[in-house]
């Protein structure tokens, strides 16, 4: 059972590493009673015990799928705490493609447009990309939502067909989902288990995680079909206080301890 779940773990993290993001999401969460952080108002909570304030970092510029395009993210956790902190993030994909007319004799399909309003799309929030749904041009004119792909990396759930074969992550050299680690990674490293990333390091005030995710690319495979489409990849970071109990319990990681997690940071935190 133990050898069935590793391979299945293996596999989790190899379809993880085929591909991602254009436009970019963010929601920012912090955990403990120390303190919590939201990107819409910023409101810090503070207790005596000090301040726990995580951020996840990253180029939040929005794009528009073409095939060939790269994209510089540089996603990473930094811990603006006045404690230490372990932490770990949760990744989610939403893509959107437009409906296309025939394509002409060169093989290039225009974006077929309408003169009705049929809901709206807005470009900013993800939650409004919706199949039928129209987004209005520059022209007056109006595009149509055709269809919607959303990936939650939480599972052993394939990735939609239409965001495997449109884009592809780079994550940061510094990922594994093997305990113990491949030579190479014995600090500074993100752990894939179970729909987190998990740094290996508790994060002190001040200081930053290796990326998570460096770029993404756009493959050529991304052609009429995905032309002009929307793609947001949105991140979670969560940021606990450096101990034990957080690790294990429900006020935390909430993991047991009979996991490779609790063995990467037990003997690091107090």
């Amino acid at each position: 059972m133990k050898g069935k779940r590793k391979s299945q773990s293996r596999k989790r993290t190899k379809h993880i590493m085929l591909g991602f993001s254009l436009a970019f999401g963010f929601l920012i969460v912090l955990g403990s009673t120390y303190a919590w952080v939201t990107l819409a108002d910023e409101r810090v909570n503070q207790m005596a015990t000090g301040r726990l304030e995580i951020v996840l970092e990253g180029r939040k510029d929005m794009d528009v799928l073409a095939p060939k395009v790269s994209s510089q993210k540089d996603l990473a956790v930094r811990n603006n705490s006045t404690v230490n902190a372990v932490v770990r993030v949760s990744l989610k994909e939403v893509l959107l493609t437009f409906e296309v007319d025939t394509t002409d004799k060169s093989g290039n399909g225009a974006l077929k447009v309408t003169n009705q309003a049929v809901g709206m799309i807005d470009v900013g929030n993800s939650s409004t990309w919706e199949t039928g749904k129209t987004l209005e041009r520059s022209d007056g004119t109006y595009q149509i939502g055709d269809q919607r792909a959303t990936y939650v990396i939480n599972s052993a759930n394939a990735r939609p067909a239409l965001l495997e074969n449109a884009v592809v992550m780079n994550f940061n050299s510094h990922l594994t989902d093997q305990t113990p680690p491949p030579a190479g990674l014995q600090q500074n490293y993100w752990l894939y288990y179970e729909g987190y990333f998990y740094y290996s390091e508790v994060l002190r005030p001040g200081e930053t995680t290796n990326n998570l995710v460096d770029s993404i690319n756009v493959t050529e495979k991304a052609a009429n079909k995905m032309k002009g489409s929307f793609y947001e990849l949105s991140g979670k970071a969560e940021g606990y206080s450096a101990a034990k109990v957080s690790i294990s319990s429900g006020n935390g990681f909430n993991l047991g301890t009979s996991n490779p997690v609790y063995q990467m940071l037990e003997s690091k935190v107090k």
